[in-house]
């Protein structure tokens, strides 16, 4: 009897030990202050990069929905055999090349996609990289947002060939990407 109270306690407590998506994804700055850290982590990524700490919990919330361990779903081969089509993985959805990329430019031997600084972190150098490719010159937080986006999903090469015309899915998710952000922003403003 005594070693079942000590598993489920030991289990209790390792379950309040992990990062478990917040049950309202509405509010940021609940959002924001759901998990230890998670607000000064935006902060210091908005000082860091300049990157609106809207935007970067909008693509949180549309790749992952703030699931340290997402992943895209399986796809068999042949009928039977699990296969998945990307290698995207964690809170922001980072390739491994990609993510290999950034390590290279960002060393360190505990970073991962399942921490939710490193994810932040991982796409305010993704916004610098694409501003700088776009020059600053799209304007309007609508467009910076919907373009980041694009960037984001197709990669900056992509962006810069426009590769998402014609990809109605794409731009609508883009959009709804974008006005997120600018949700979240309203709300930061007020708590951040």
């Amino acid at each position: 009897m005594l070693w079942r109270i000590m598993v489920a306690t030991s289990l209790l407590l390792l379950t309040g030990c992990t990062d478990l998506p917040p049950k309202s994804f509405d509010d940021a700055c609940v959002l924001a202050y759901s998990q230890s850290g998670w607000a000064k982590t935006l902060a210091d990524a908005q000082d860091e990069y300049q990157v609106p700490p809207g935007l970067v919990m909008s693509v949180i919330f549309h790749e992952s929905t703030f699931n340290a361990q997402a992943r895209p779903p399986r796809q068999t081969v042949l009928g039977f055999i699990p296969w998945r089509k990307s290698t995207a993985y964690g809170y922001a959805q980072i390739k491994n090349e990609t993510w290999q990329w950034y390590k290279d430019k960002h060393p360190g031997l505990l970073k991962s996609r399942t921490h939710f600084s490193d994810s932040v972190d991982f796409i305010g150098w993704y916004y610098t990289l694409f501003r700088e490719r776009t020059q600053n010159s799209i304007v309007g937080d609508y467009d910076i947002g919907k373009h980041f986006y694009l960037a984001y999903h197709d990669g900056l090469g992509g962006h810069s060939r426009k590769s998402y015309e014609g990809n109605k899915w794409l731009l609508a998710k883009a959009r709804k990407v974008s006005e997120r952000a600018m949700m979240y922003d309203k709300q930061l403003a007020n708590c951040l």
